[in-house]
């Protein structure tokens, strides 16, 4: 949240981090009993719009000089994700969360 809030503010927008960060703790309060568009996409191996989420930050601050290094590694990682399920791992339906972990 700080990352985006610092890239806007580079970007003559002002928001307030508190604020933010309550909204989007709202949203996920009221939201977290739905599967994500996002995690859909990936688990019916569609693209995702991380590109236009958080792509979209770190191209924004790549633009005016902001570092957004998380909003990078999420980006990479999501992008690396759908192209293991848009490749056809064979894991394509299997969610992380459901996955058994080792003890």
């Amino acid at each position: 949240m700080k990352e985006a809030c610092s890239v806007a503010e580079a970007r003559g927008i002002r928001i307030n981090a508190g604020d933010a960060l309550a909204m989007v703790g709202e949203v996920c309060r009221r939201t977290a009993t739905n599967q994500s568009s996002m995690l859909q996409d990936v688990l019916n191996r569609r693209r995702t719009e991380i590109d236009a989420i958080n792509g979209a930050v770190v191209s924004a601050g790549e633009a005016c000089g902001v570092p957004a290094p998380y909003h990078a590694v999420v980006t990479r990682l999501v992008k690396a994700l759908e192209l293991s399920r848009l490749s056809g791992d064979g894991n394509e339906r299997q969610s992380a969360a459901a996955r058994p972990t080792s003890s």
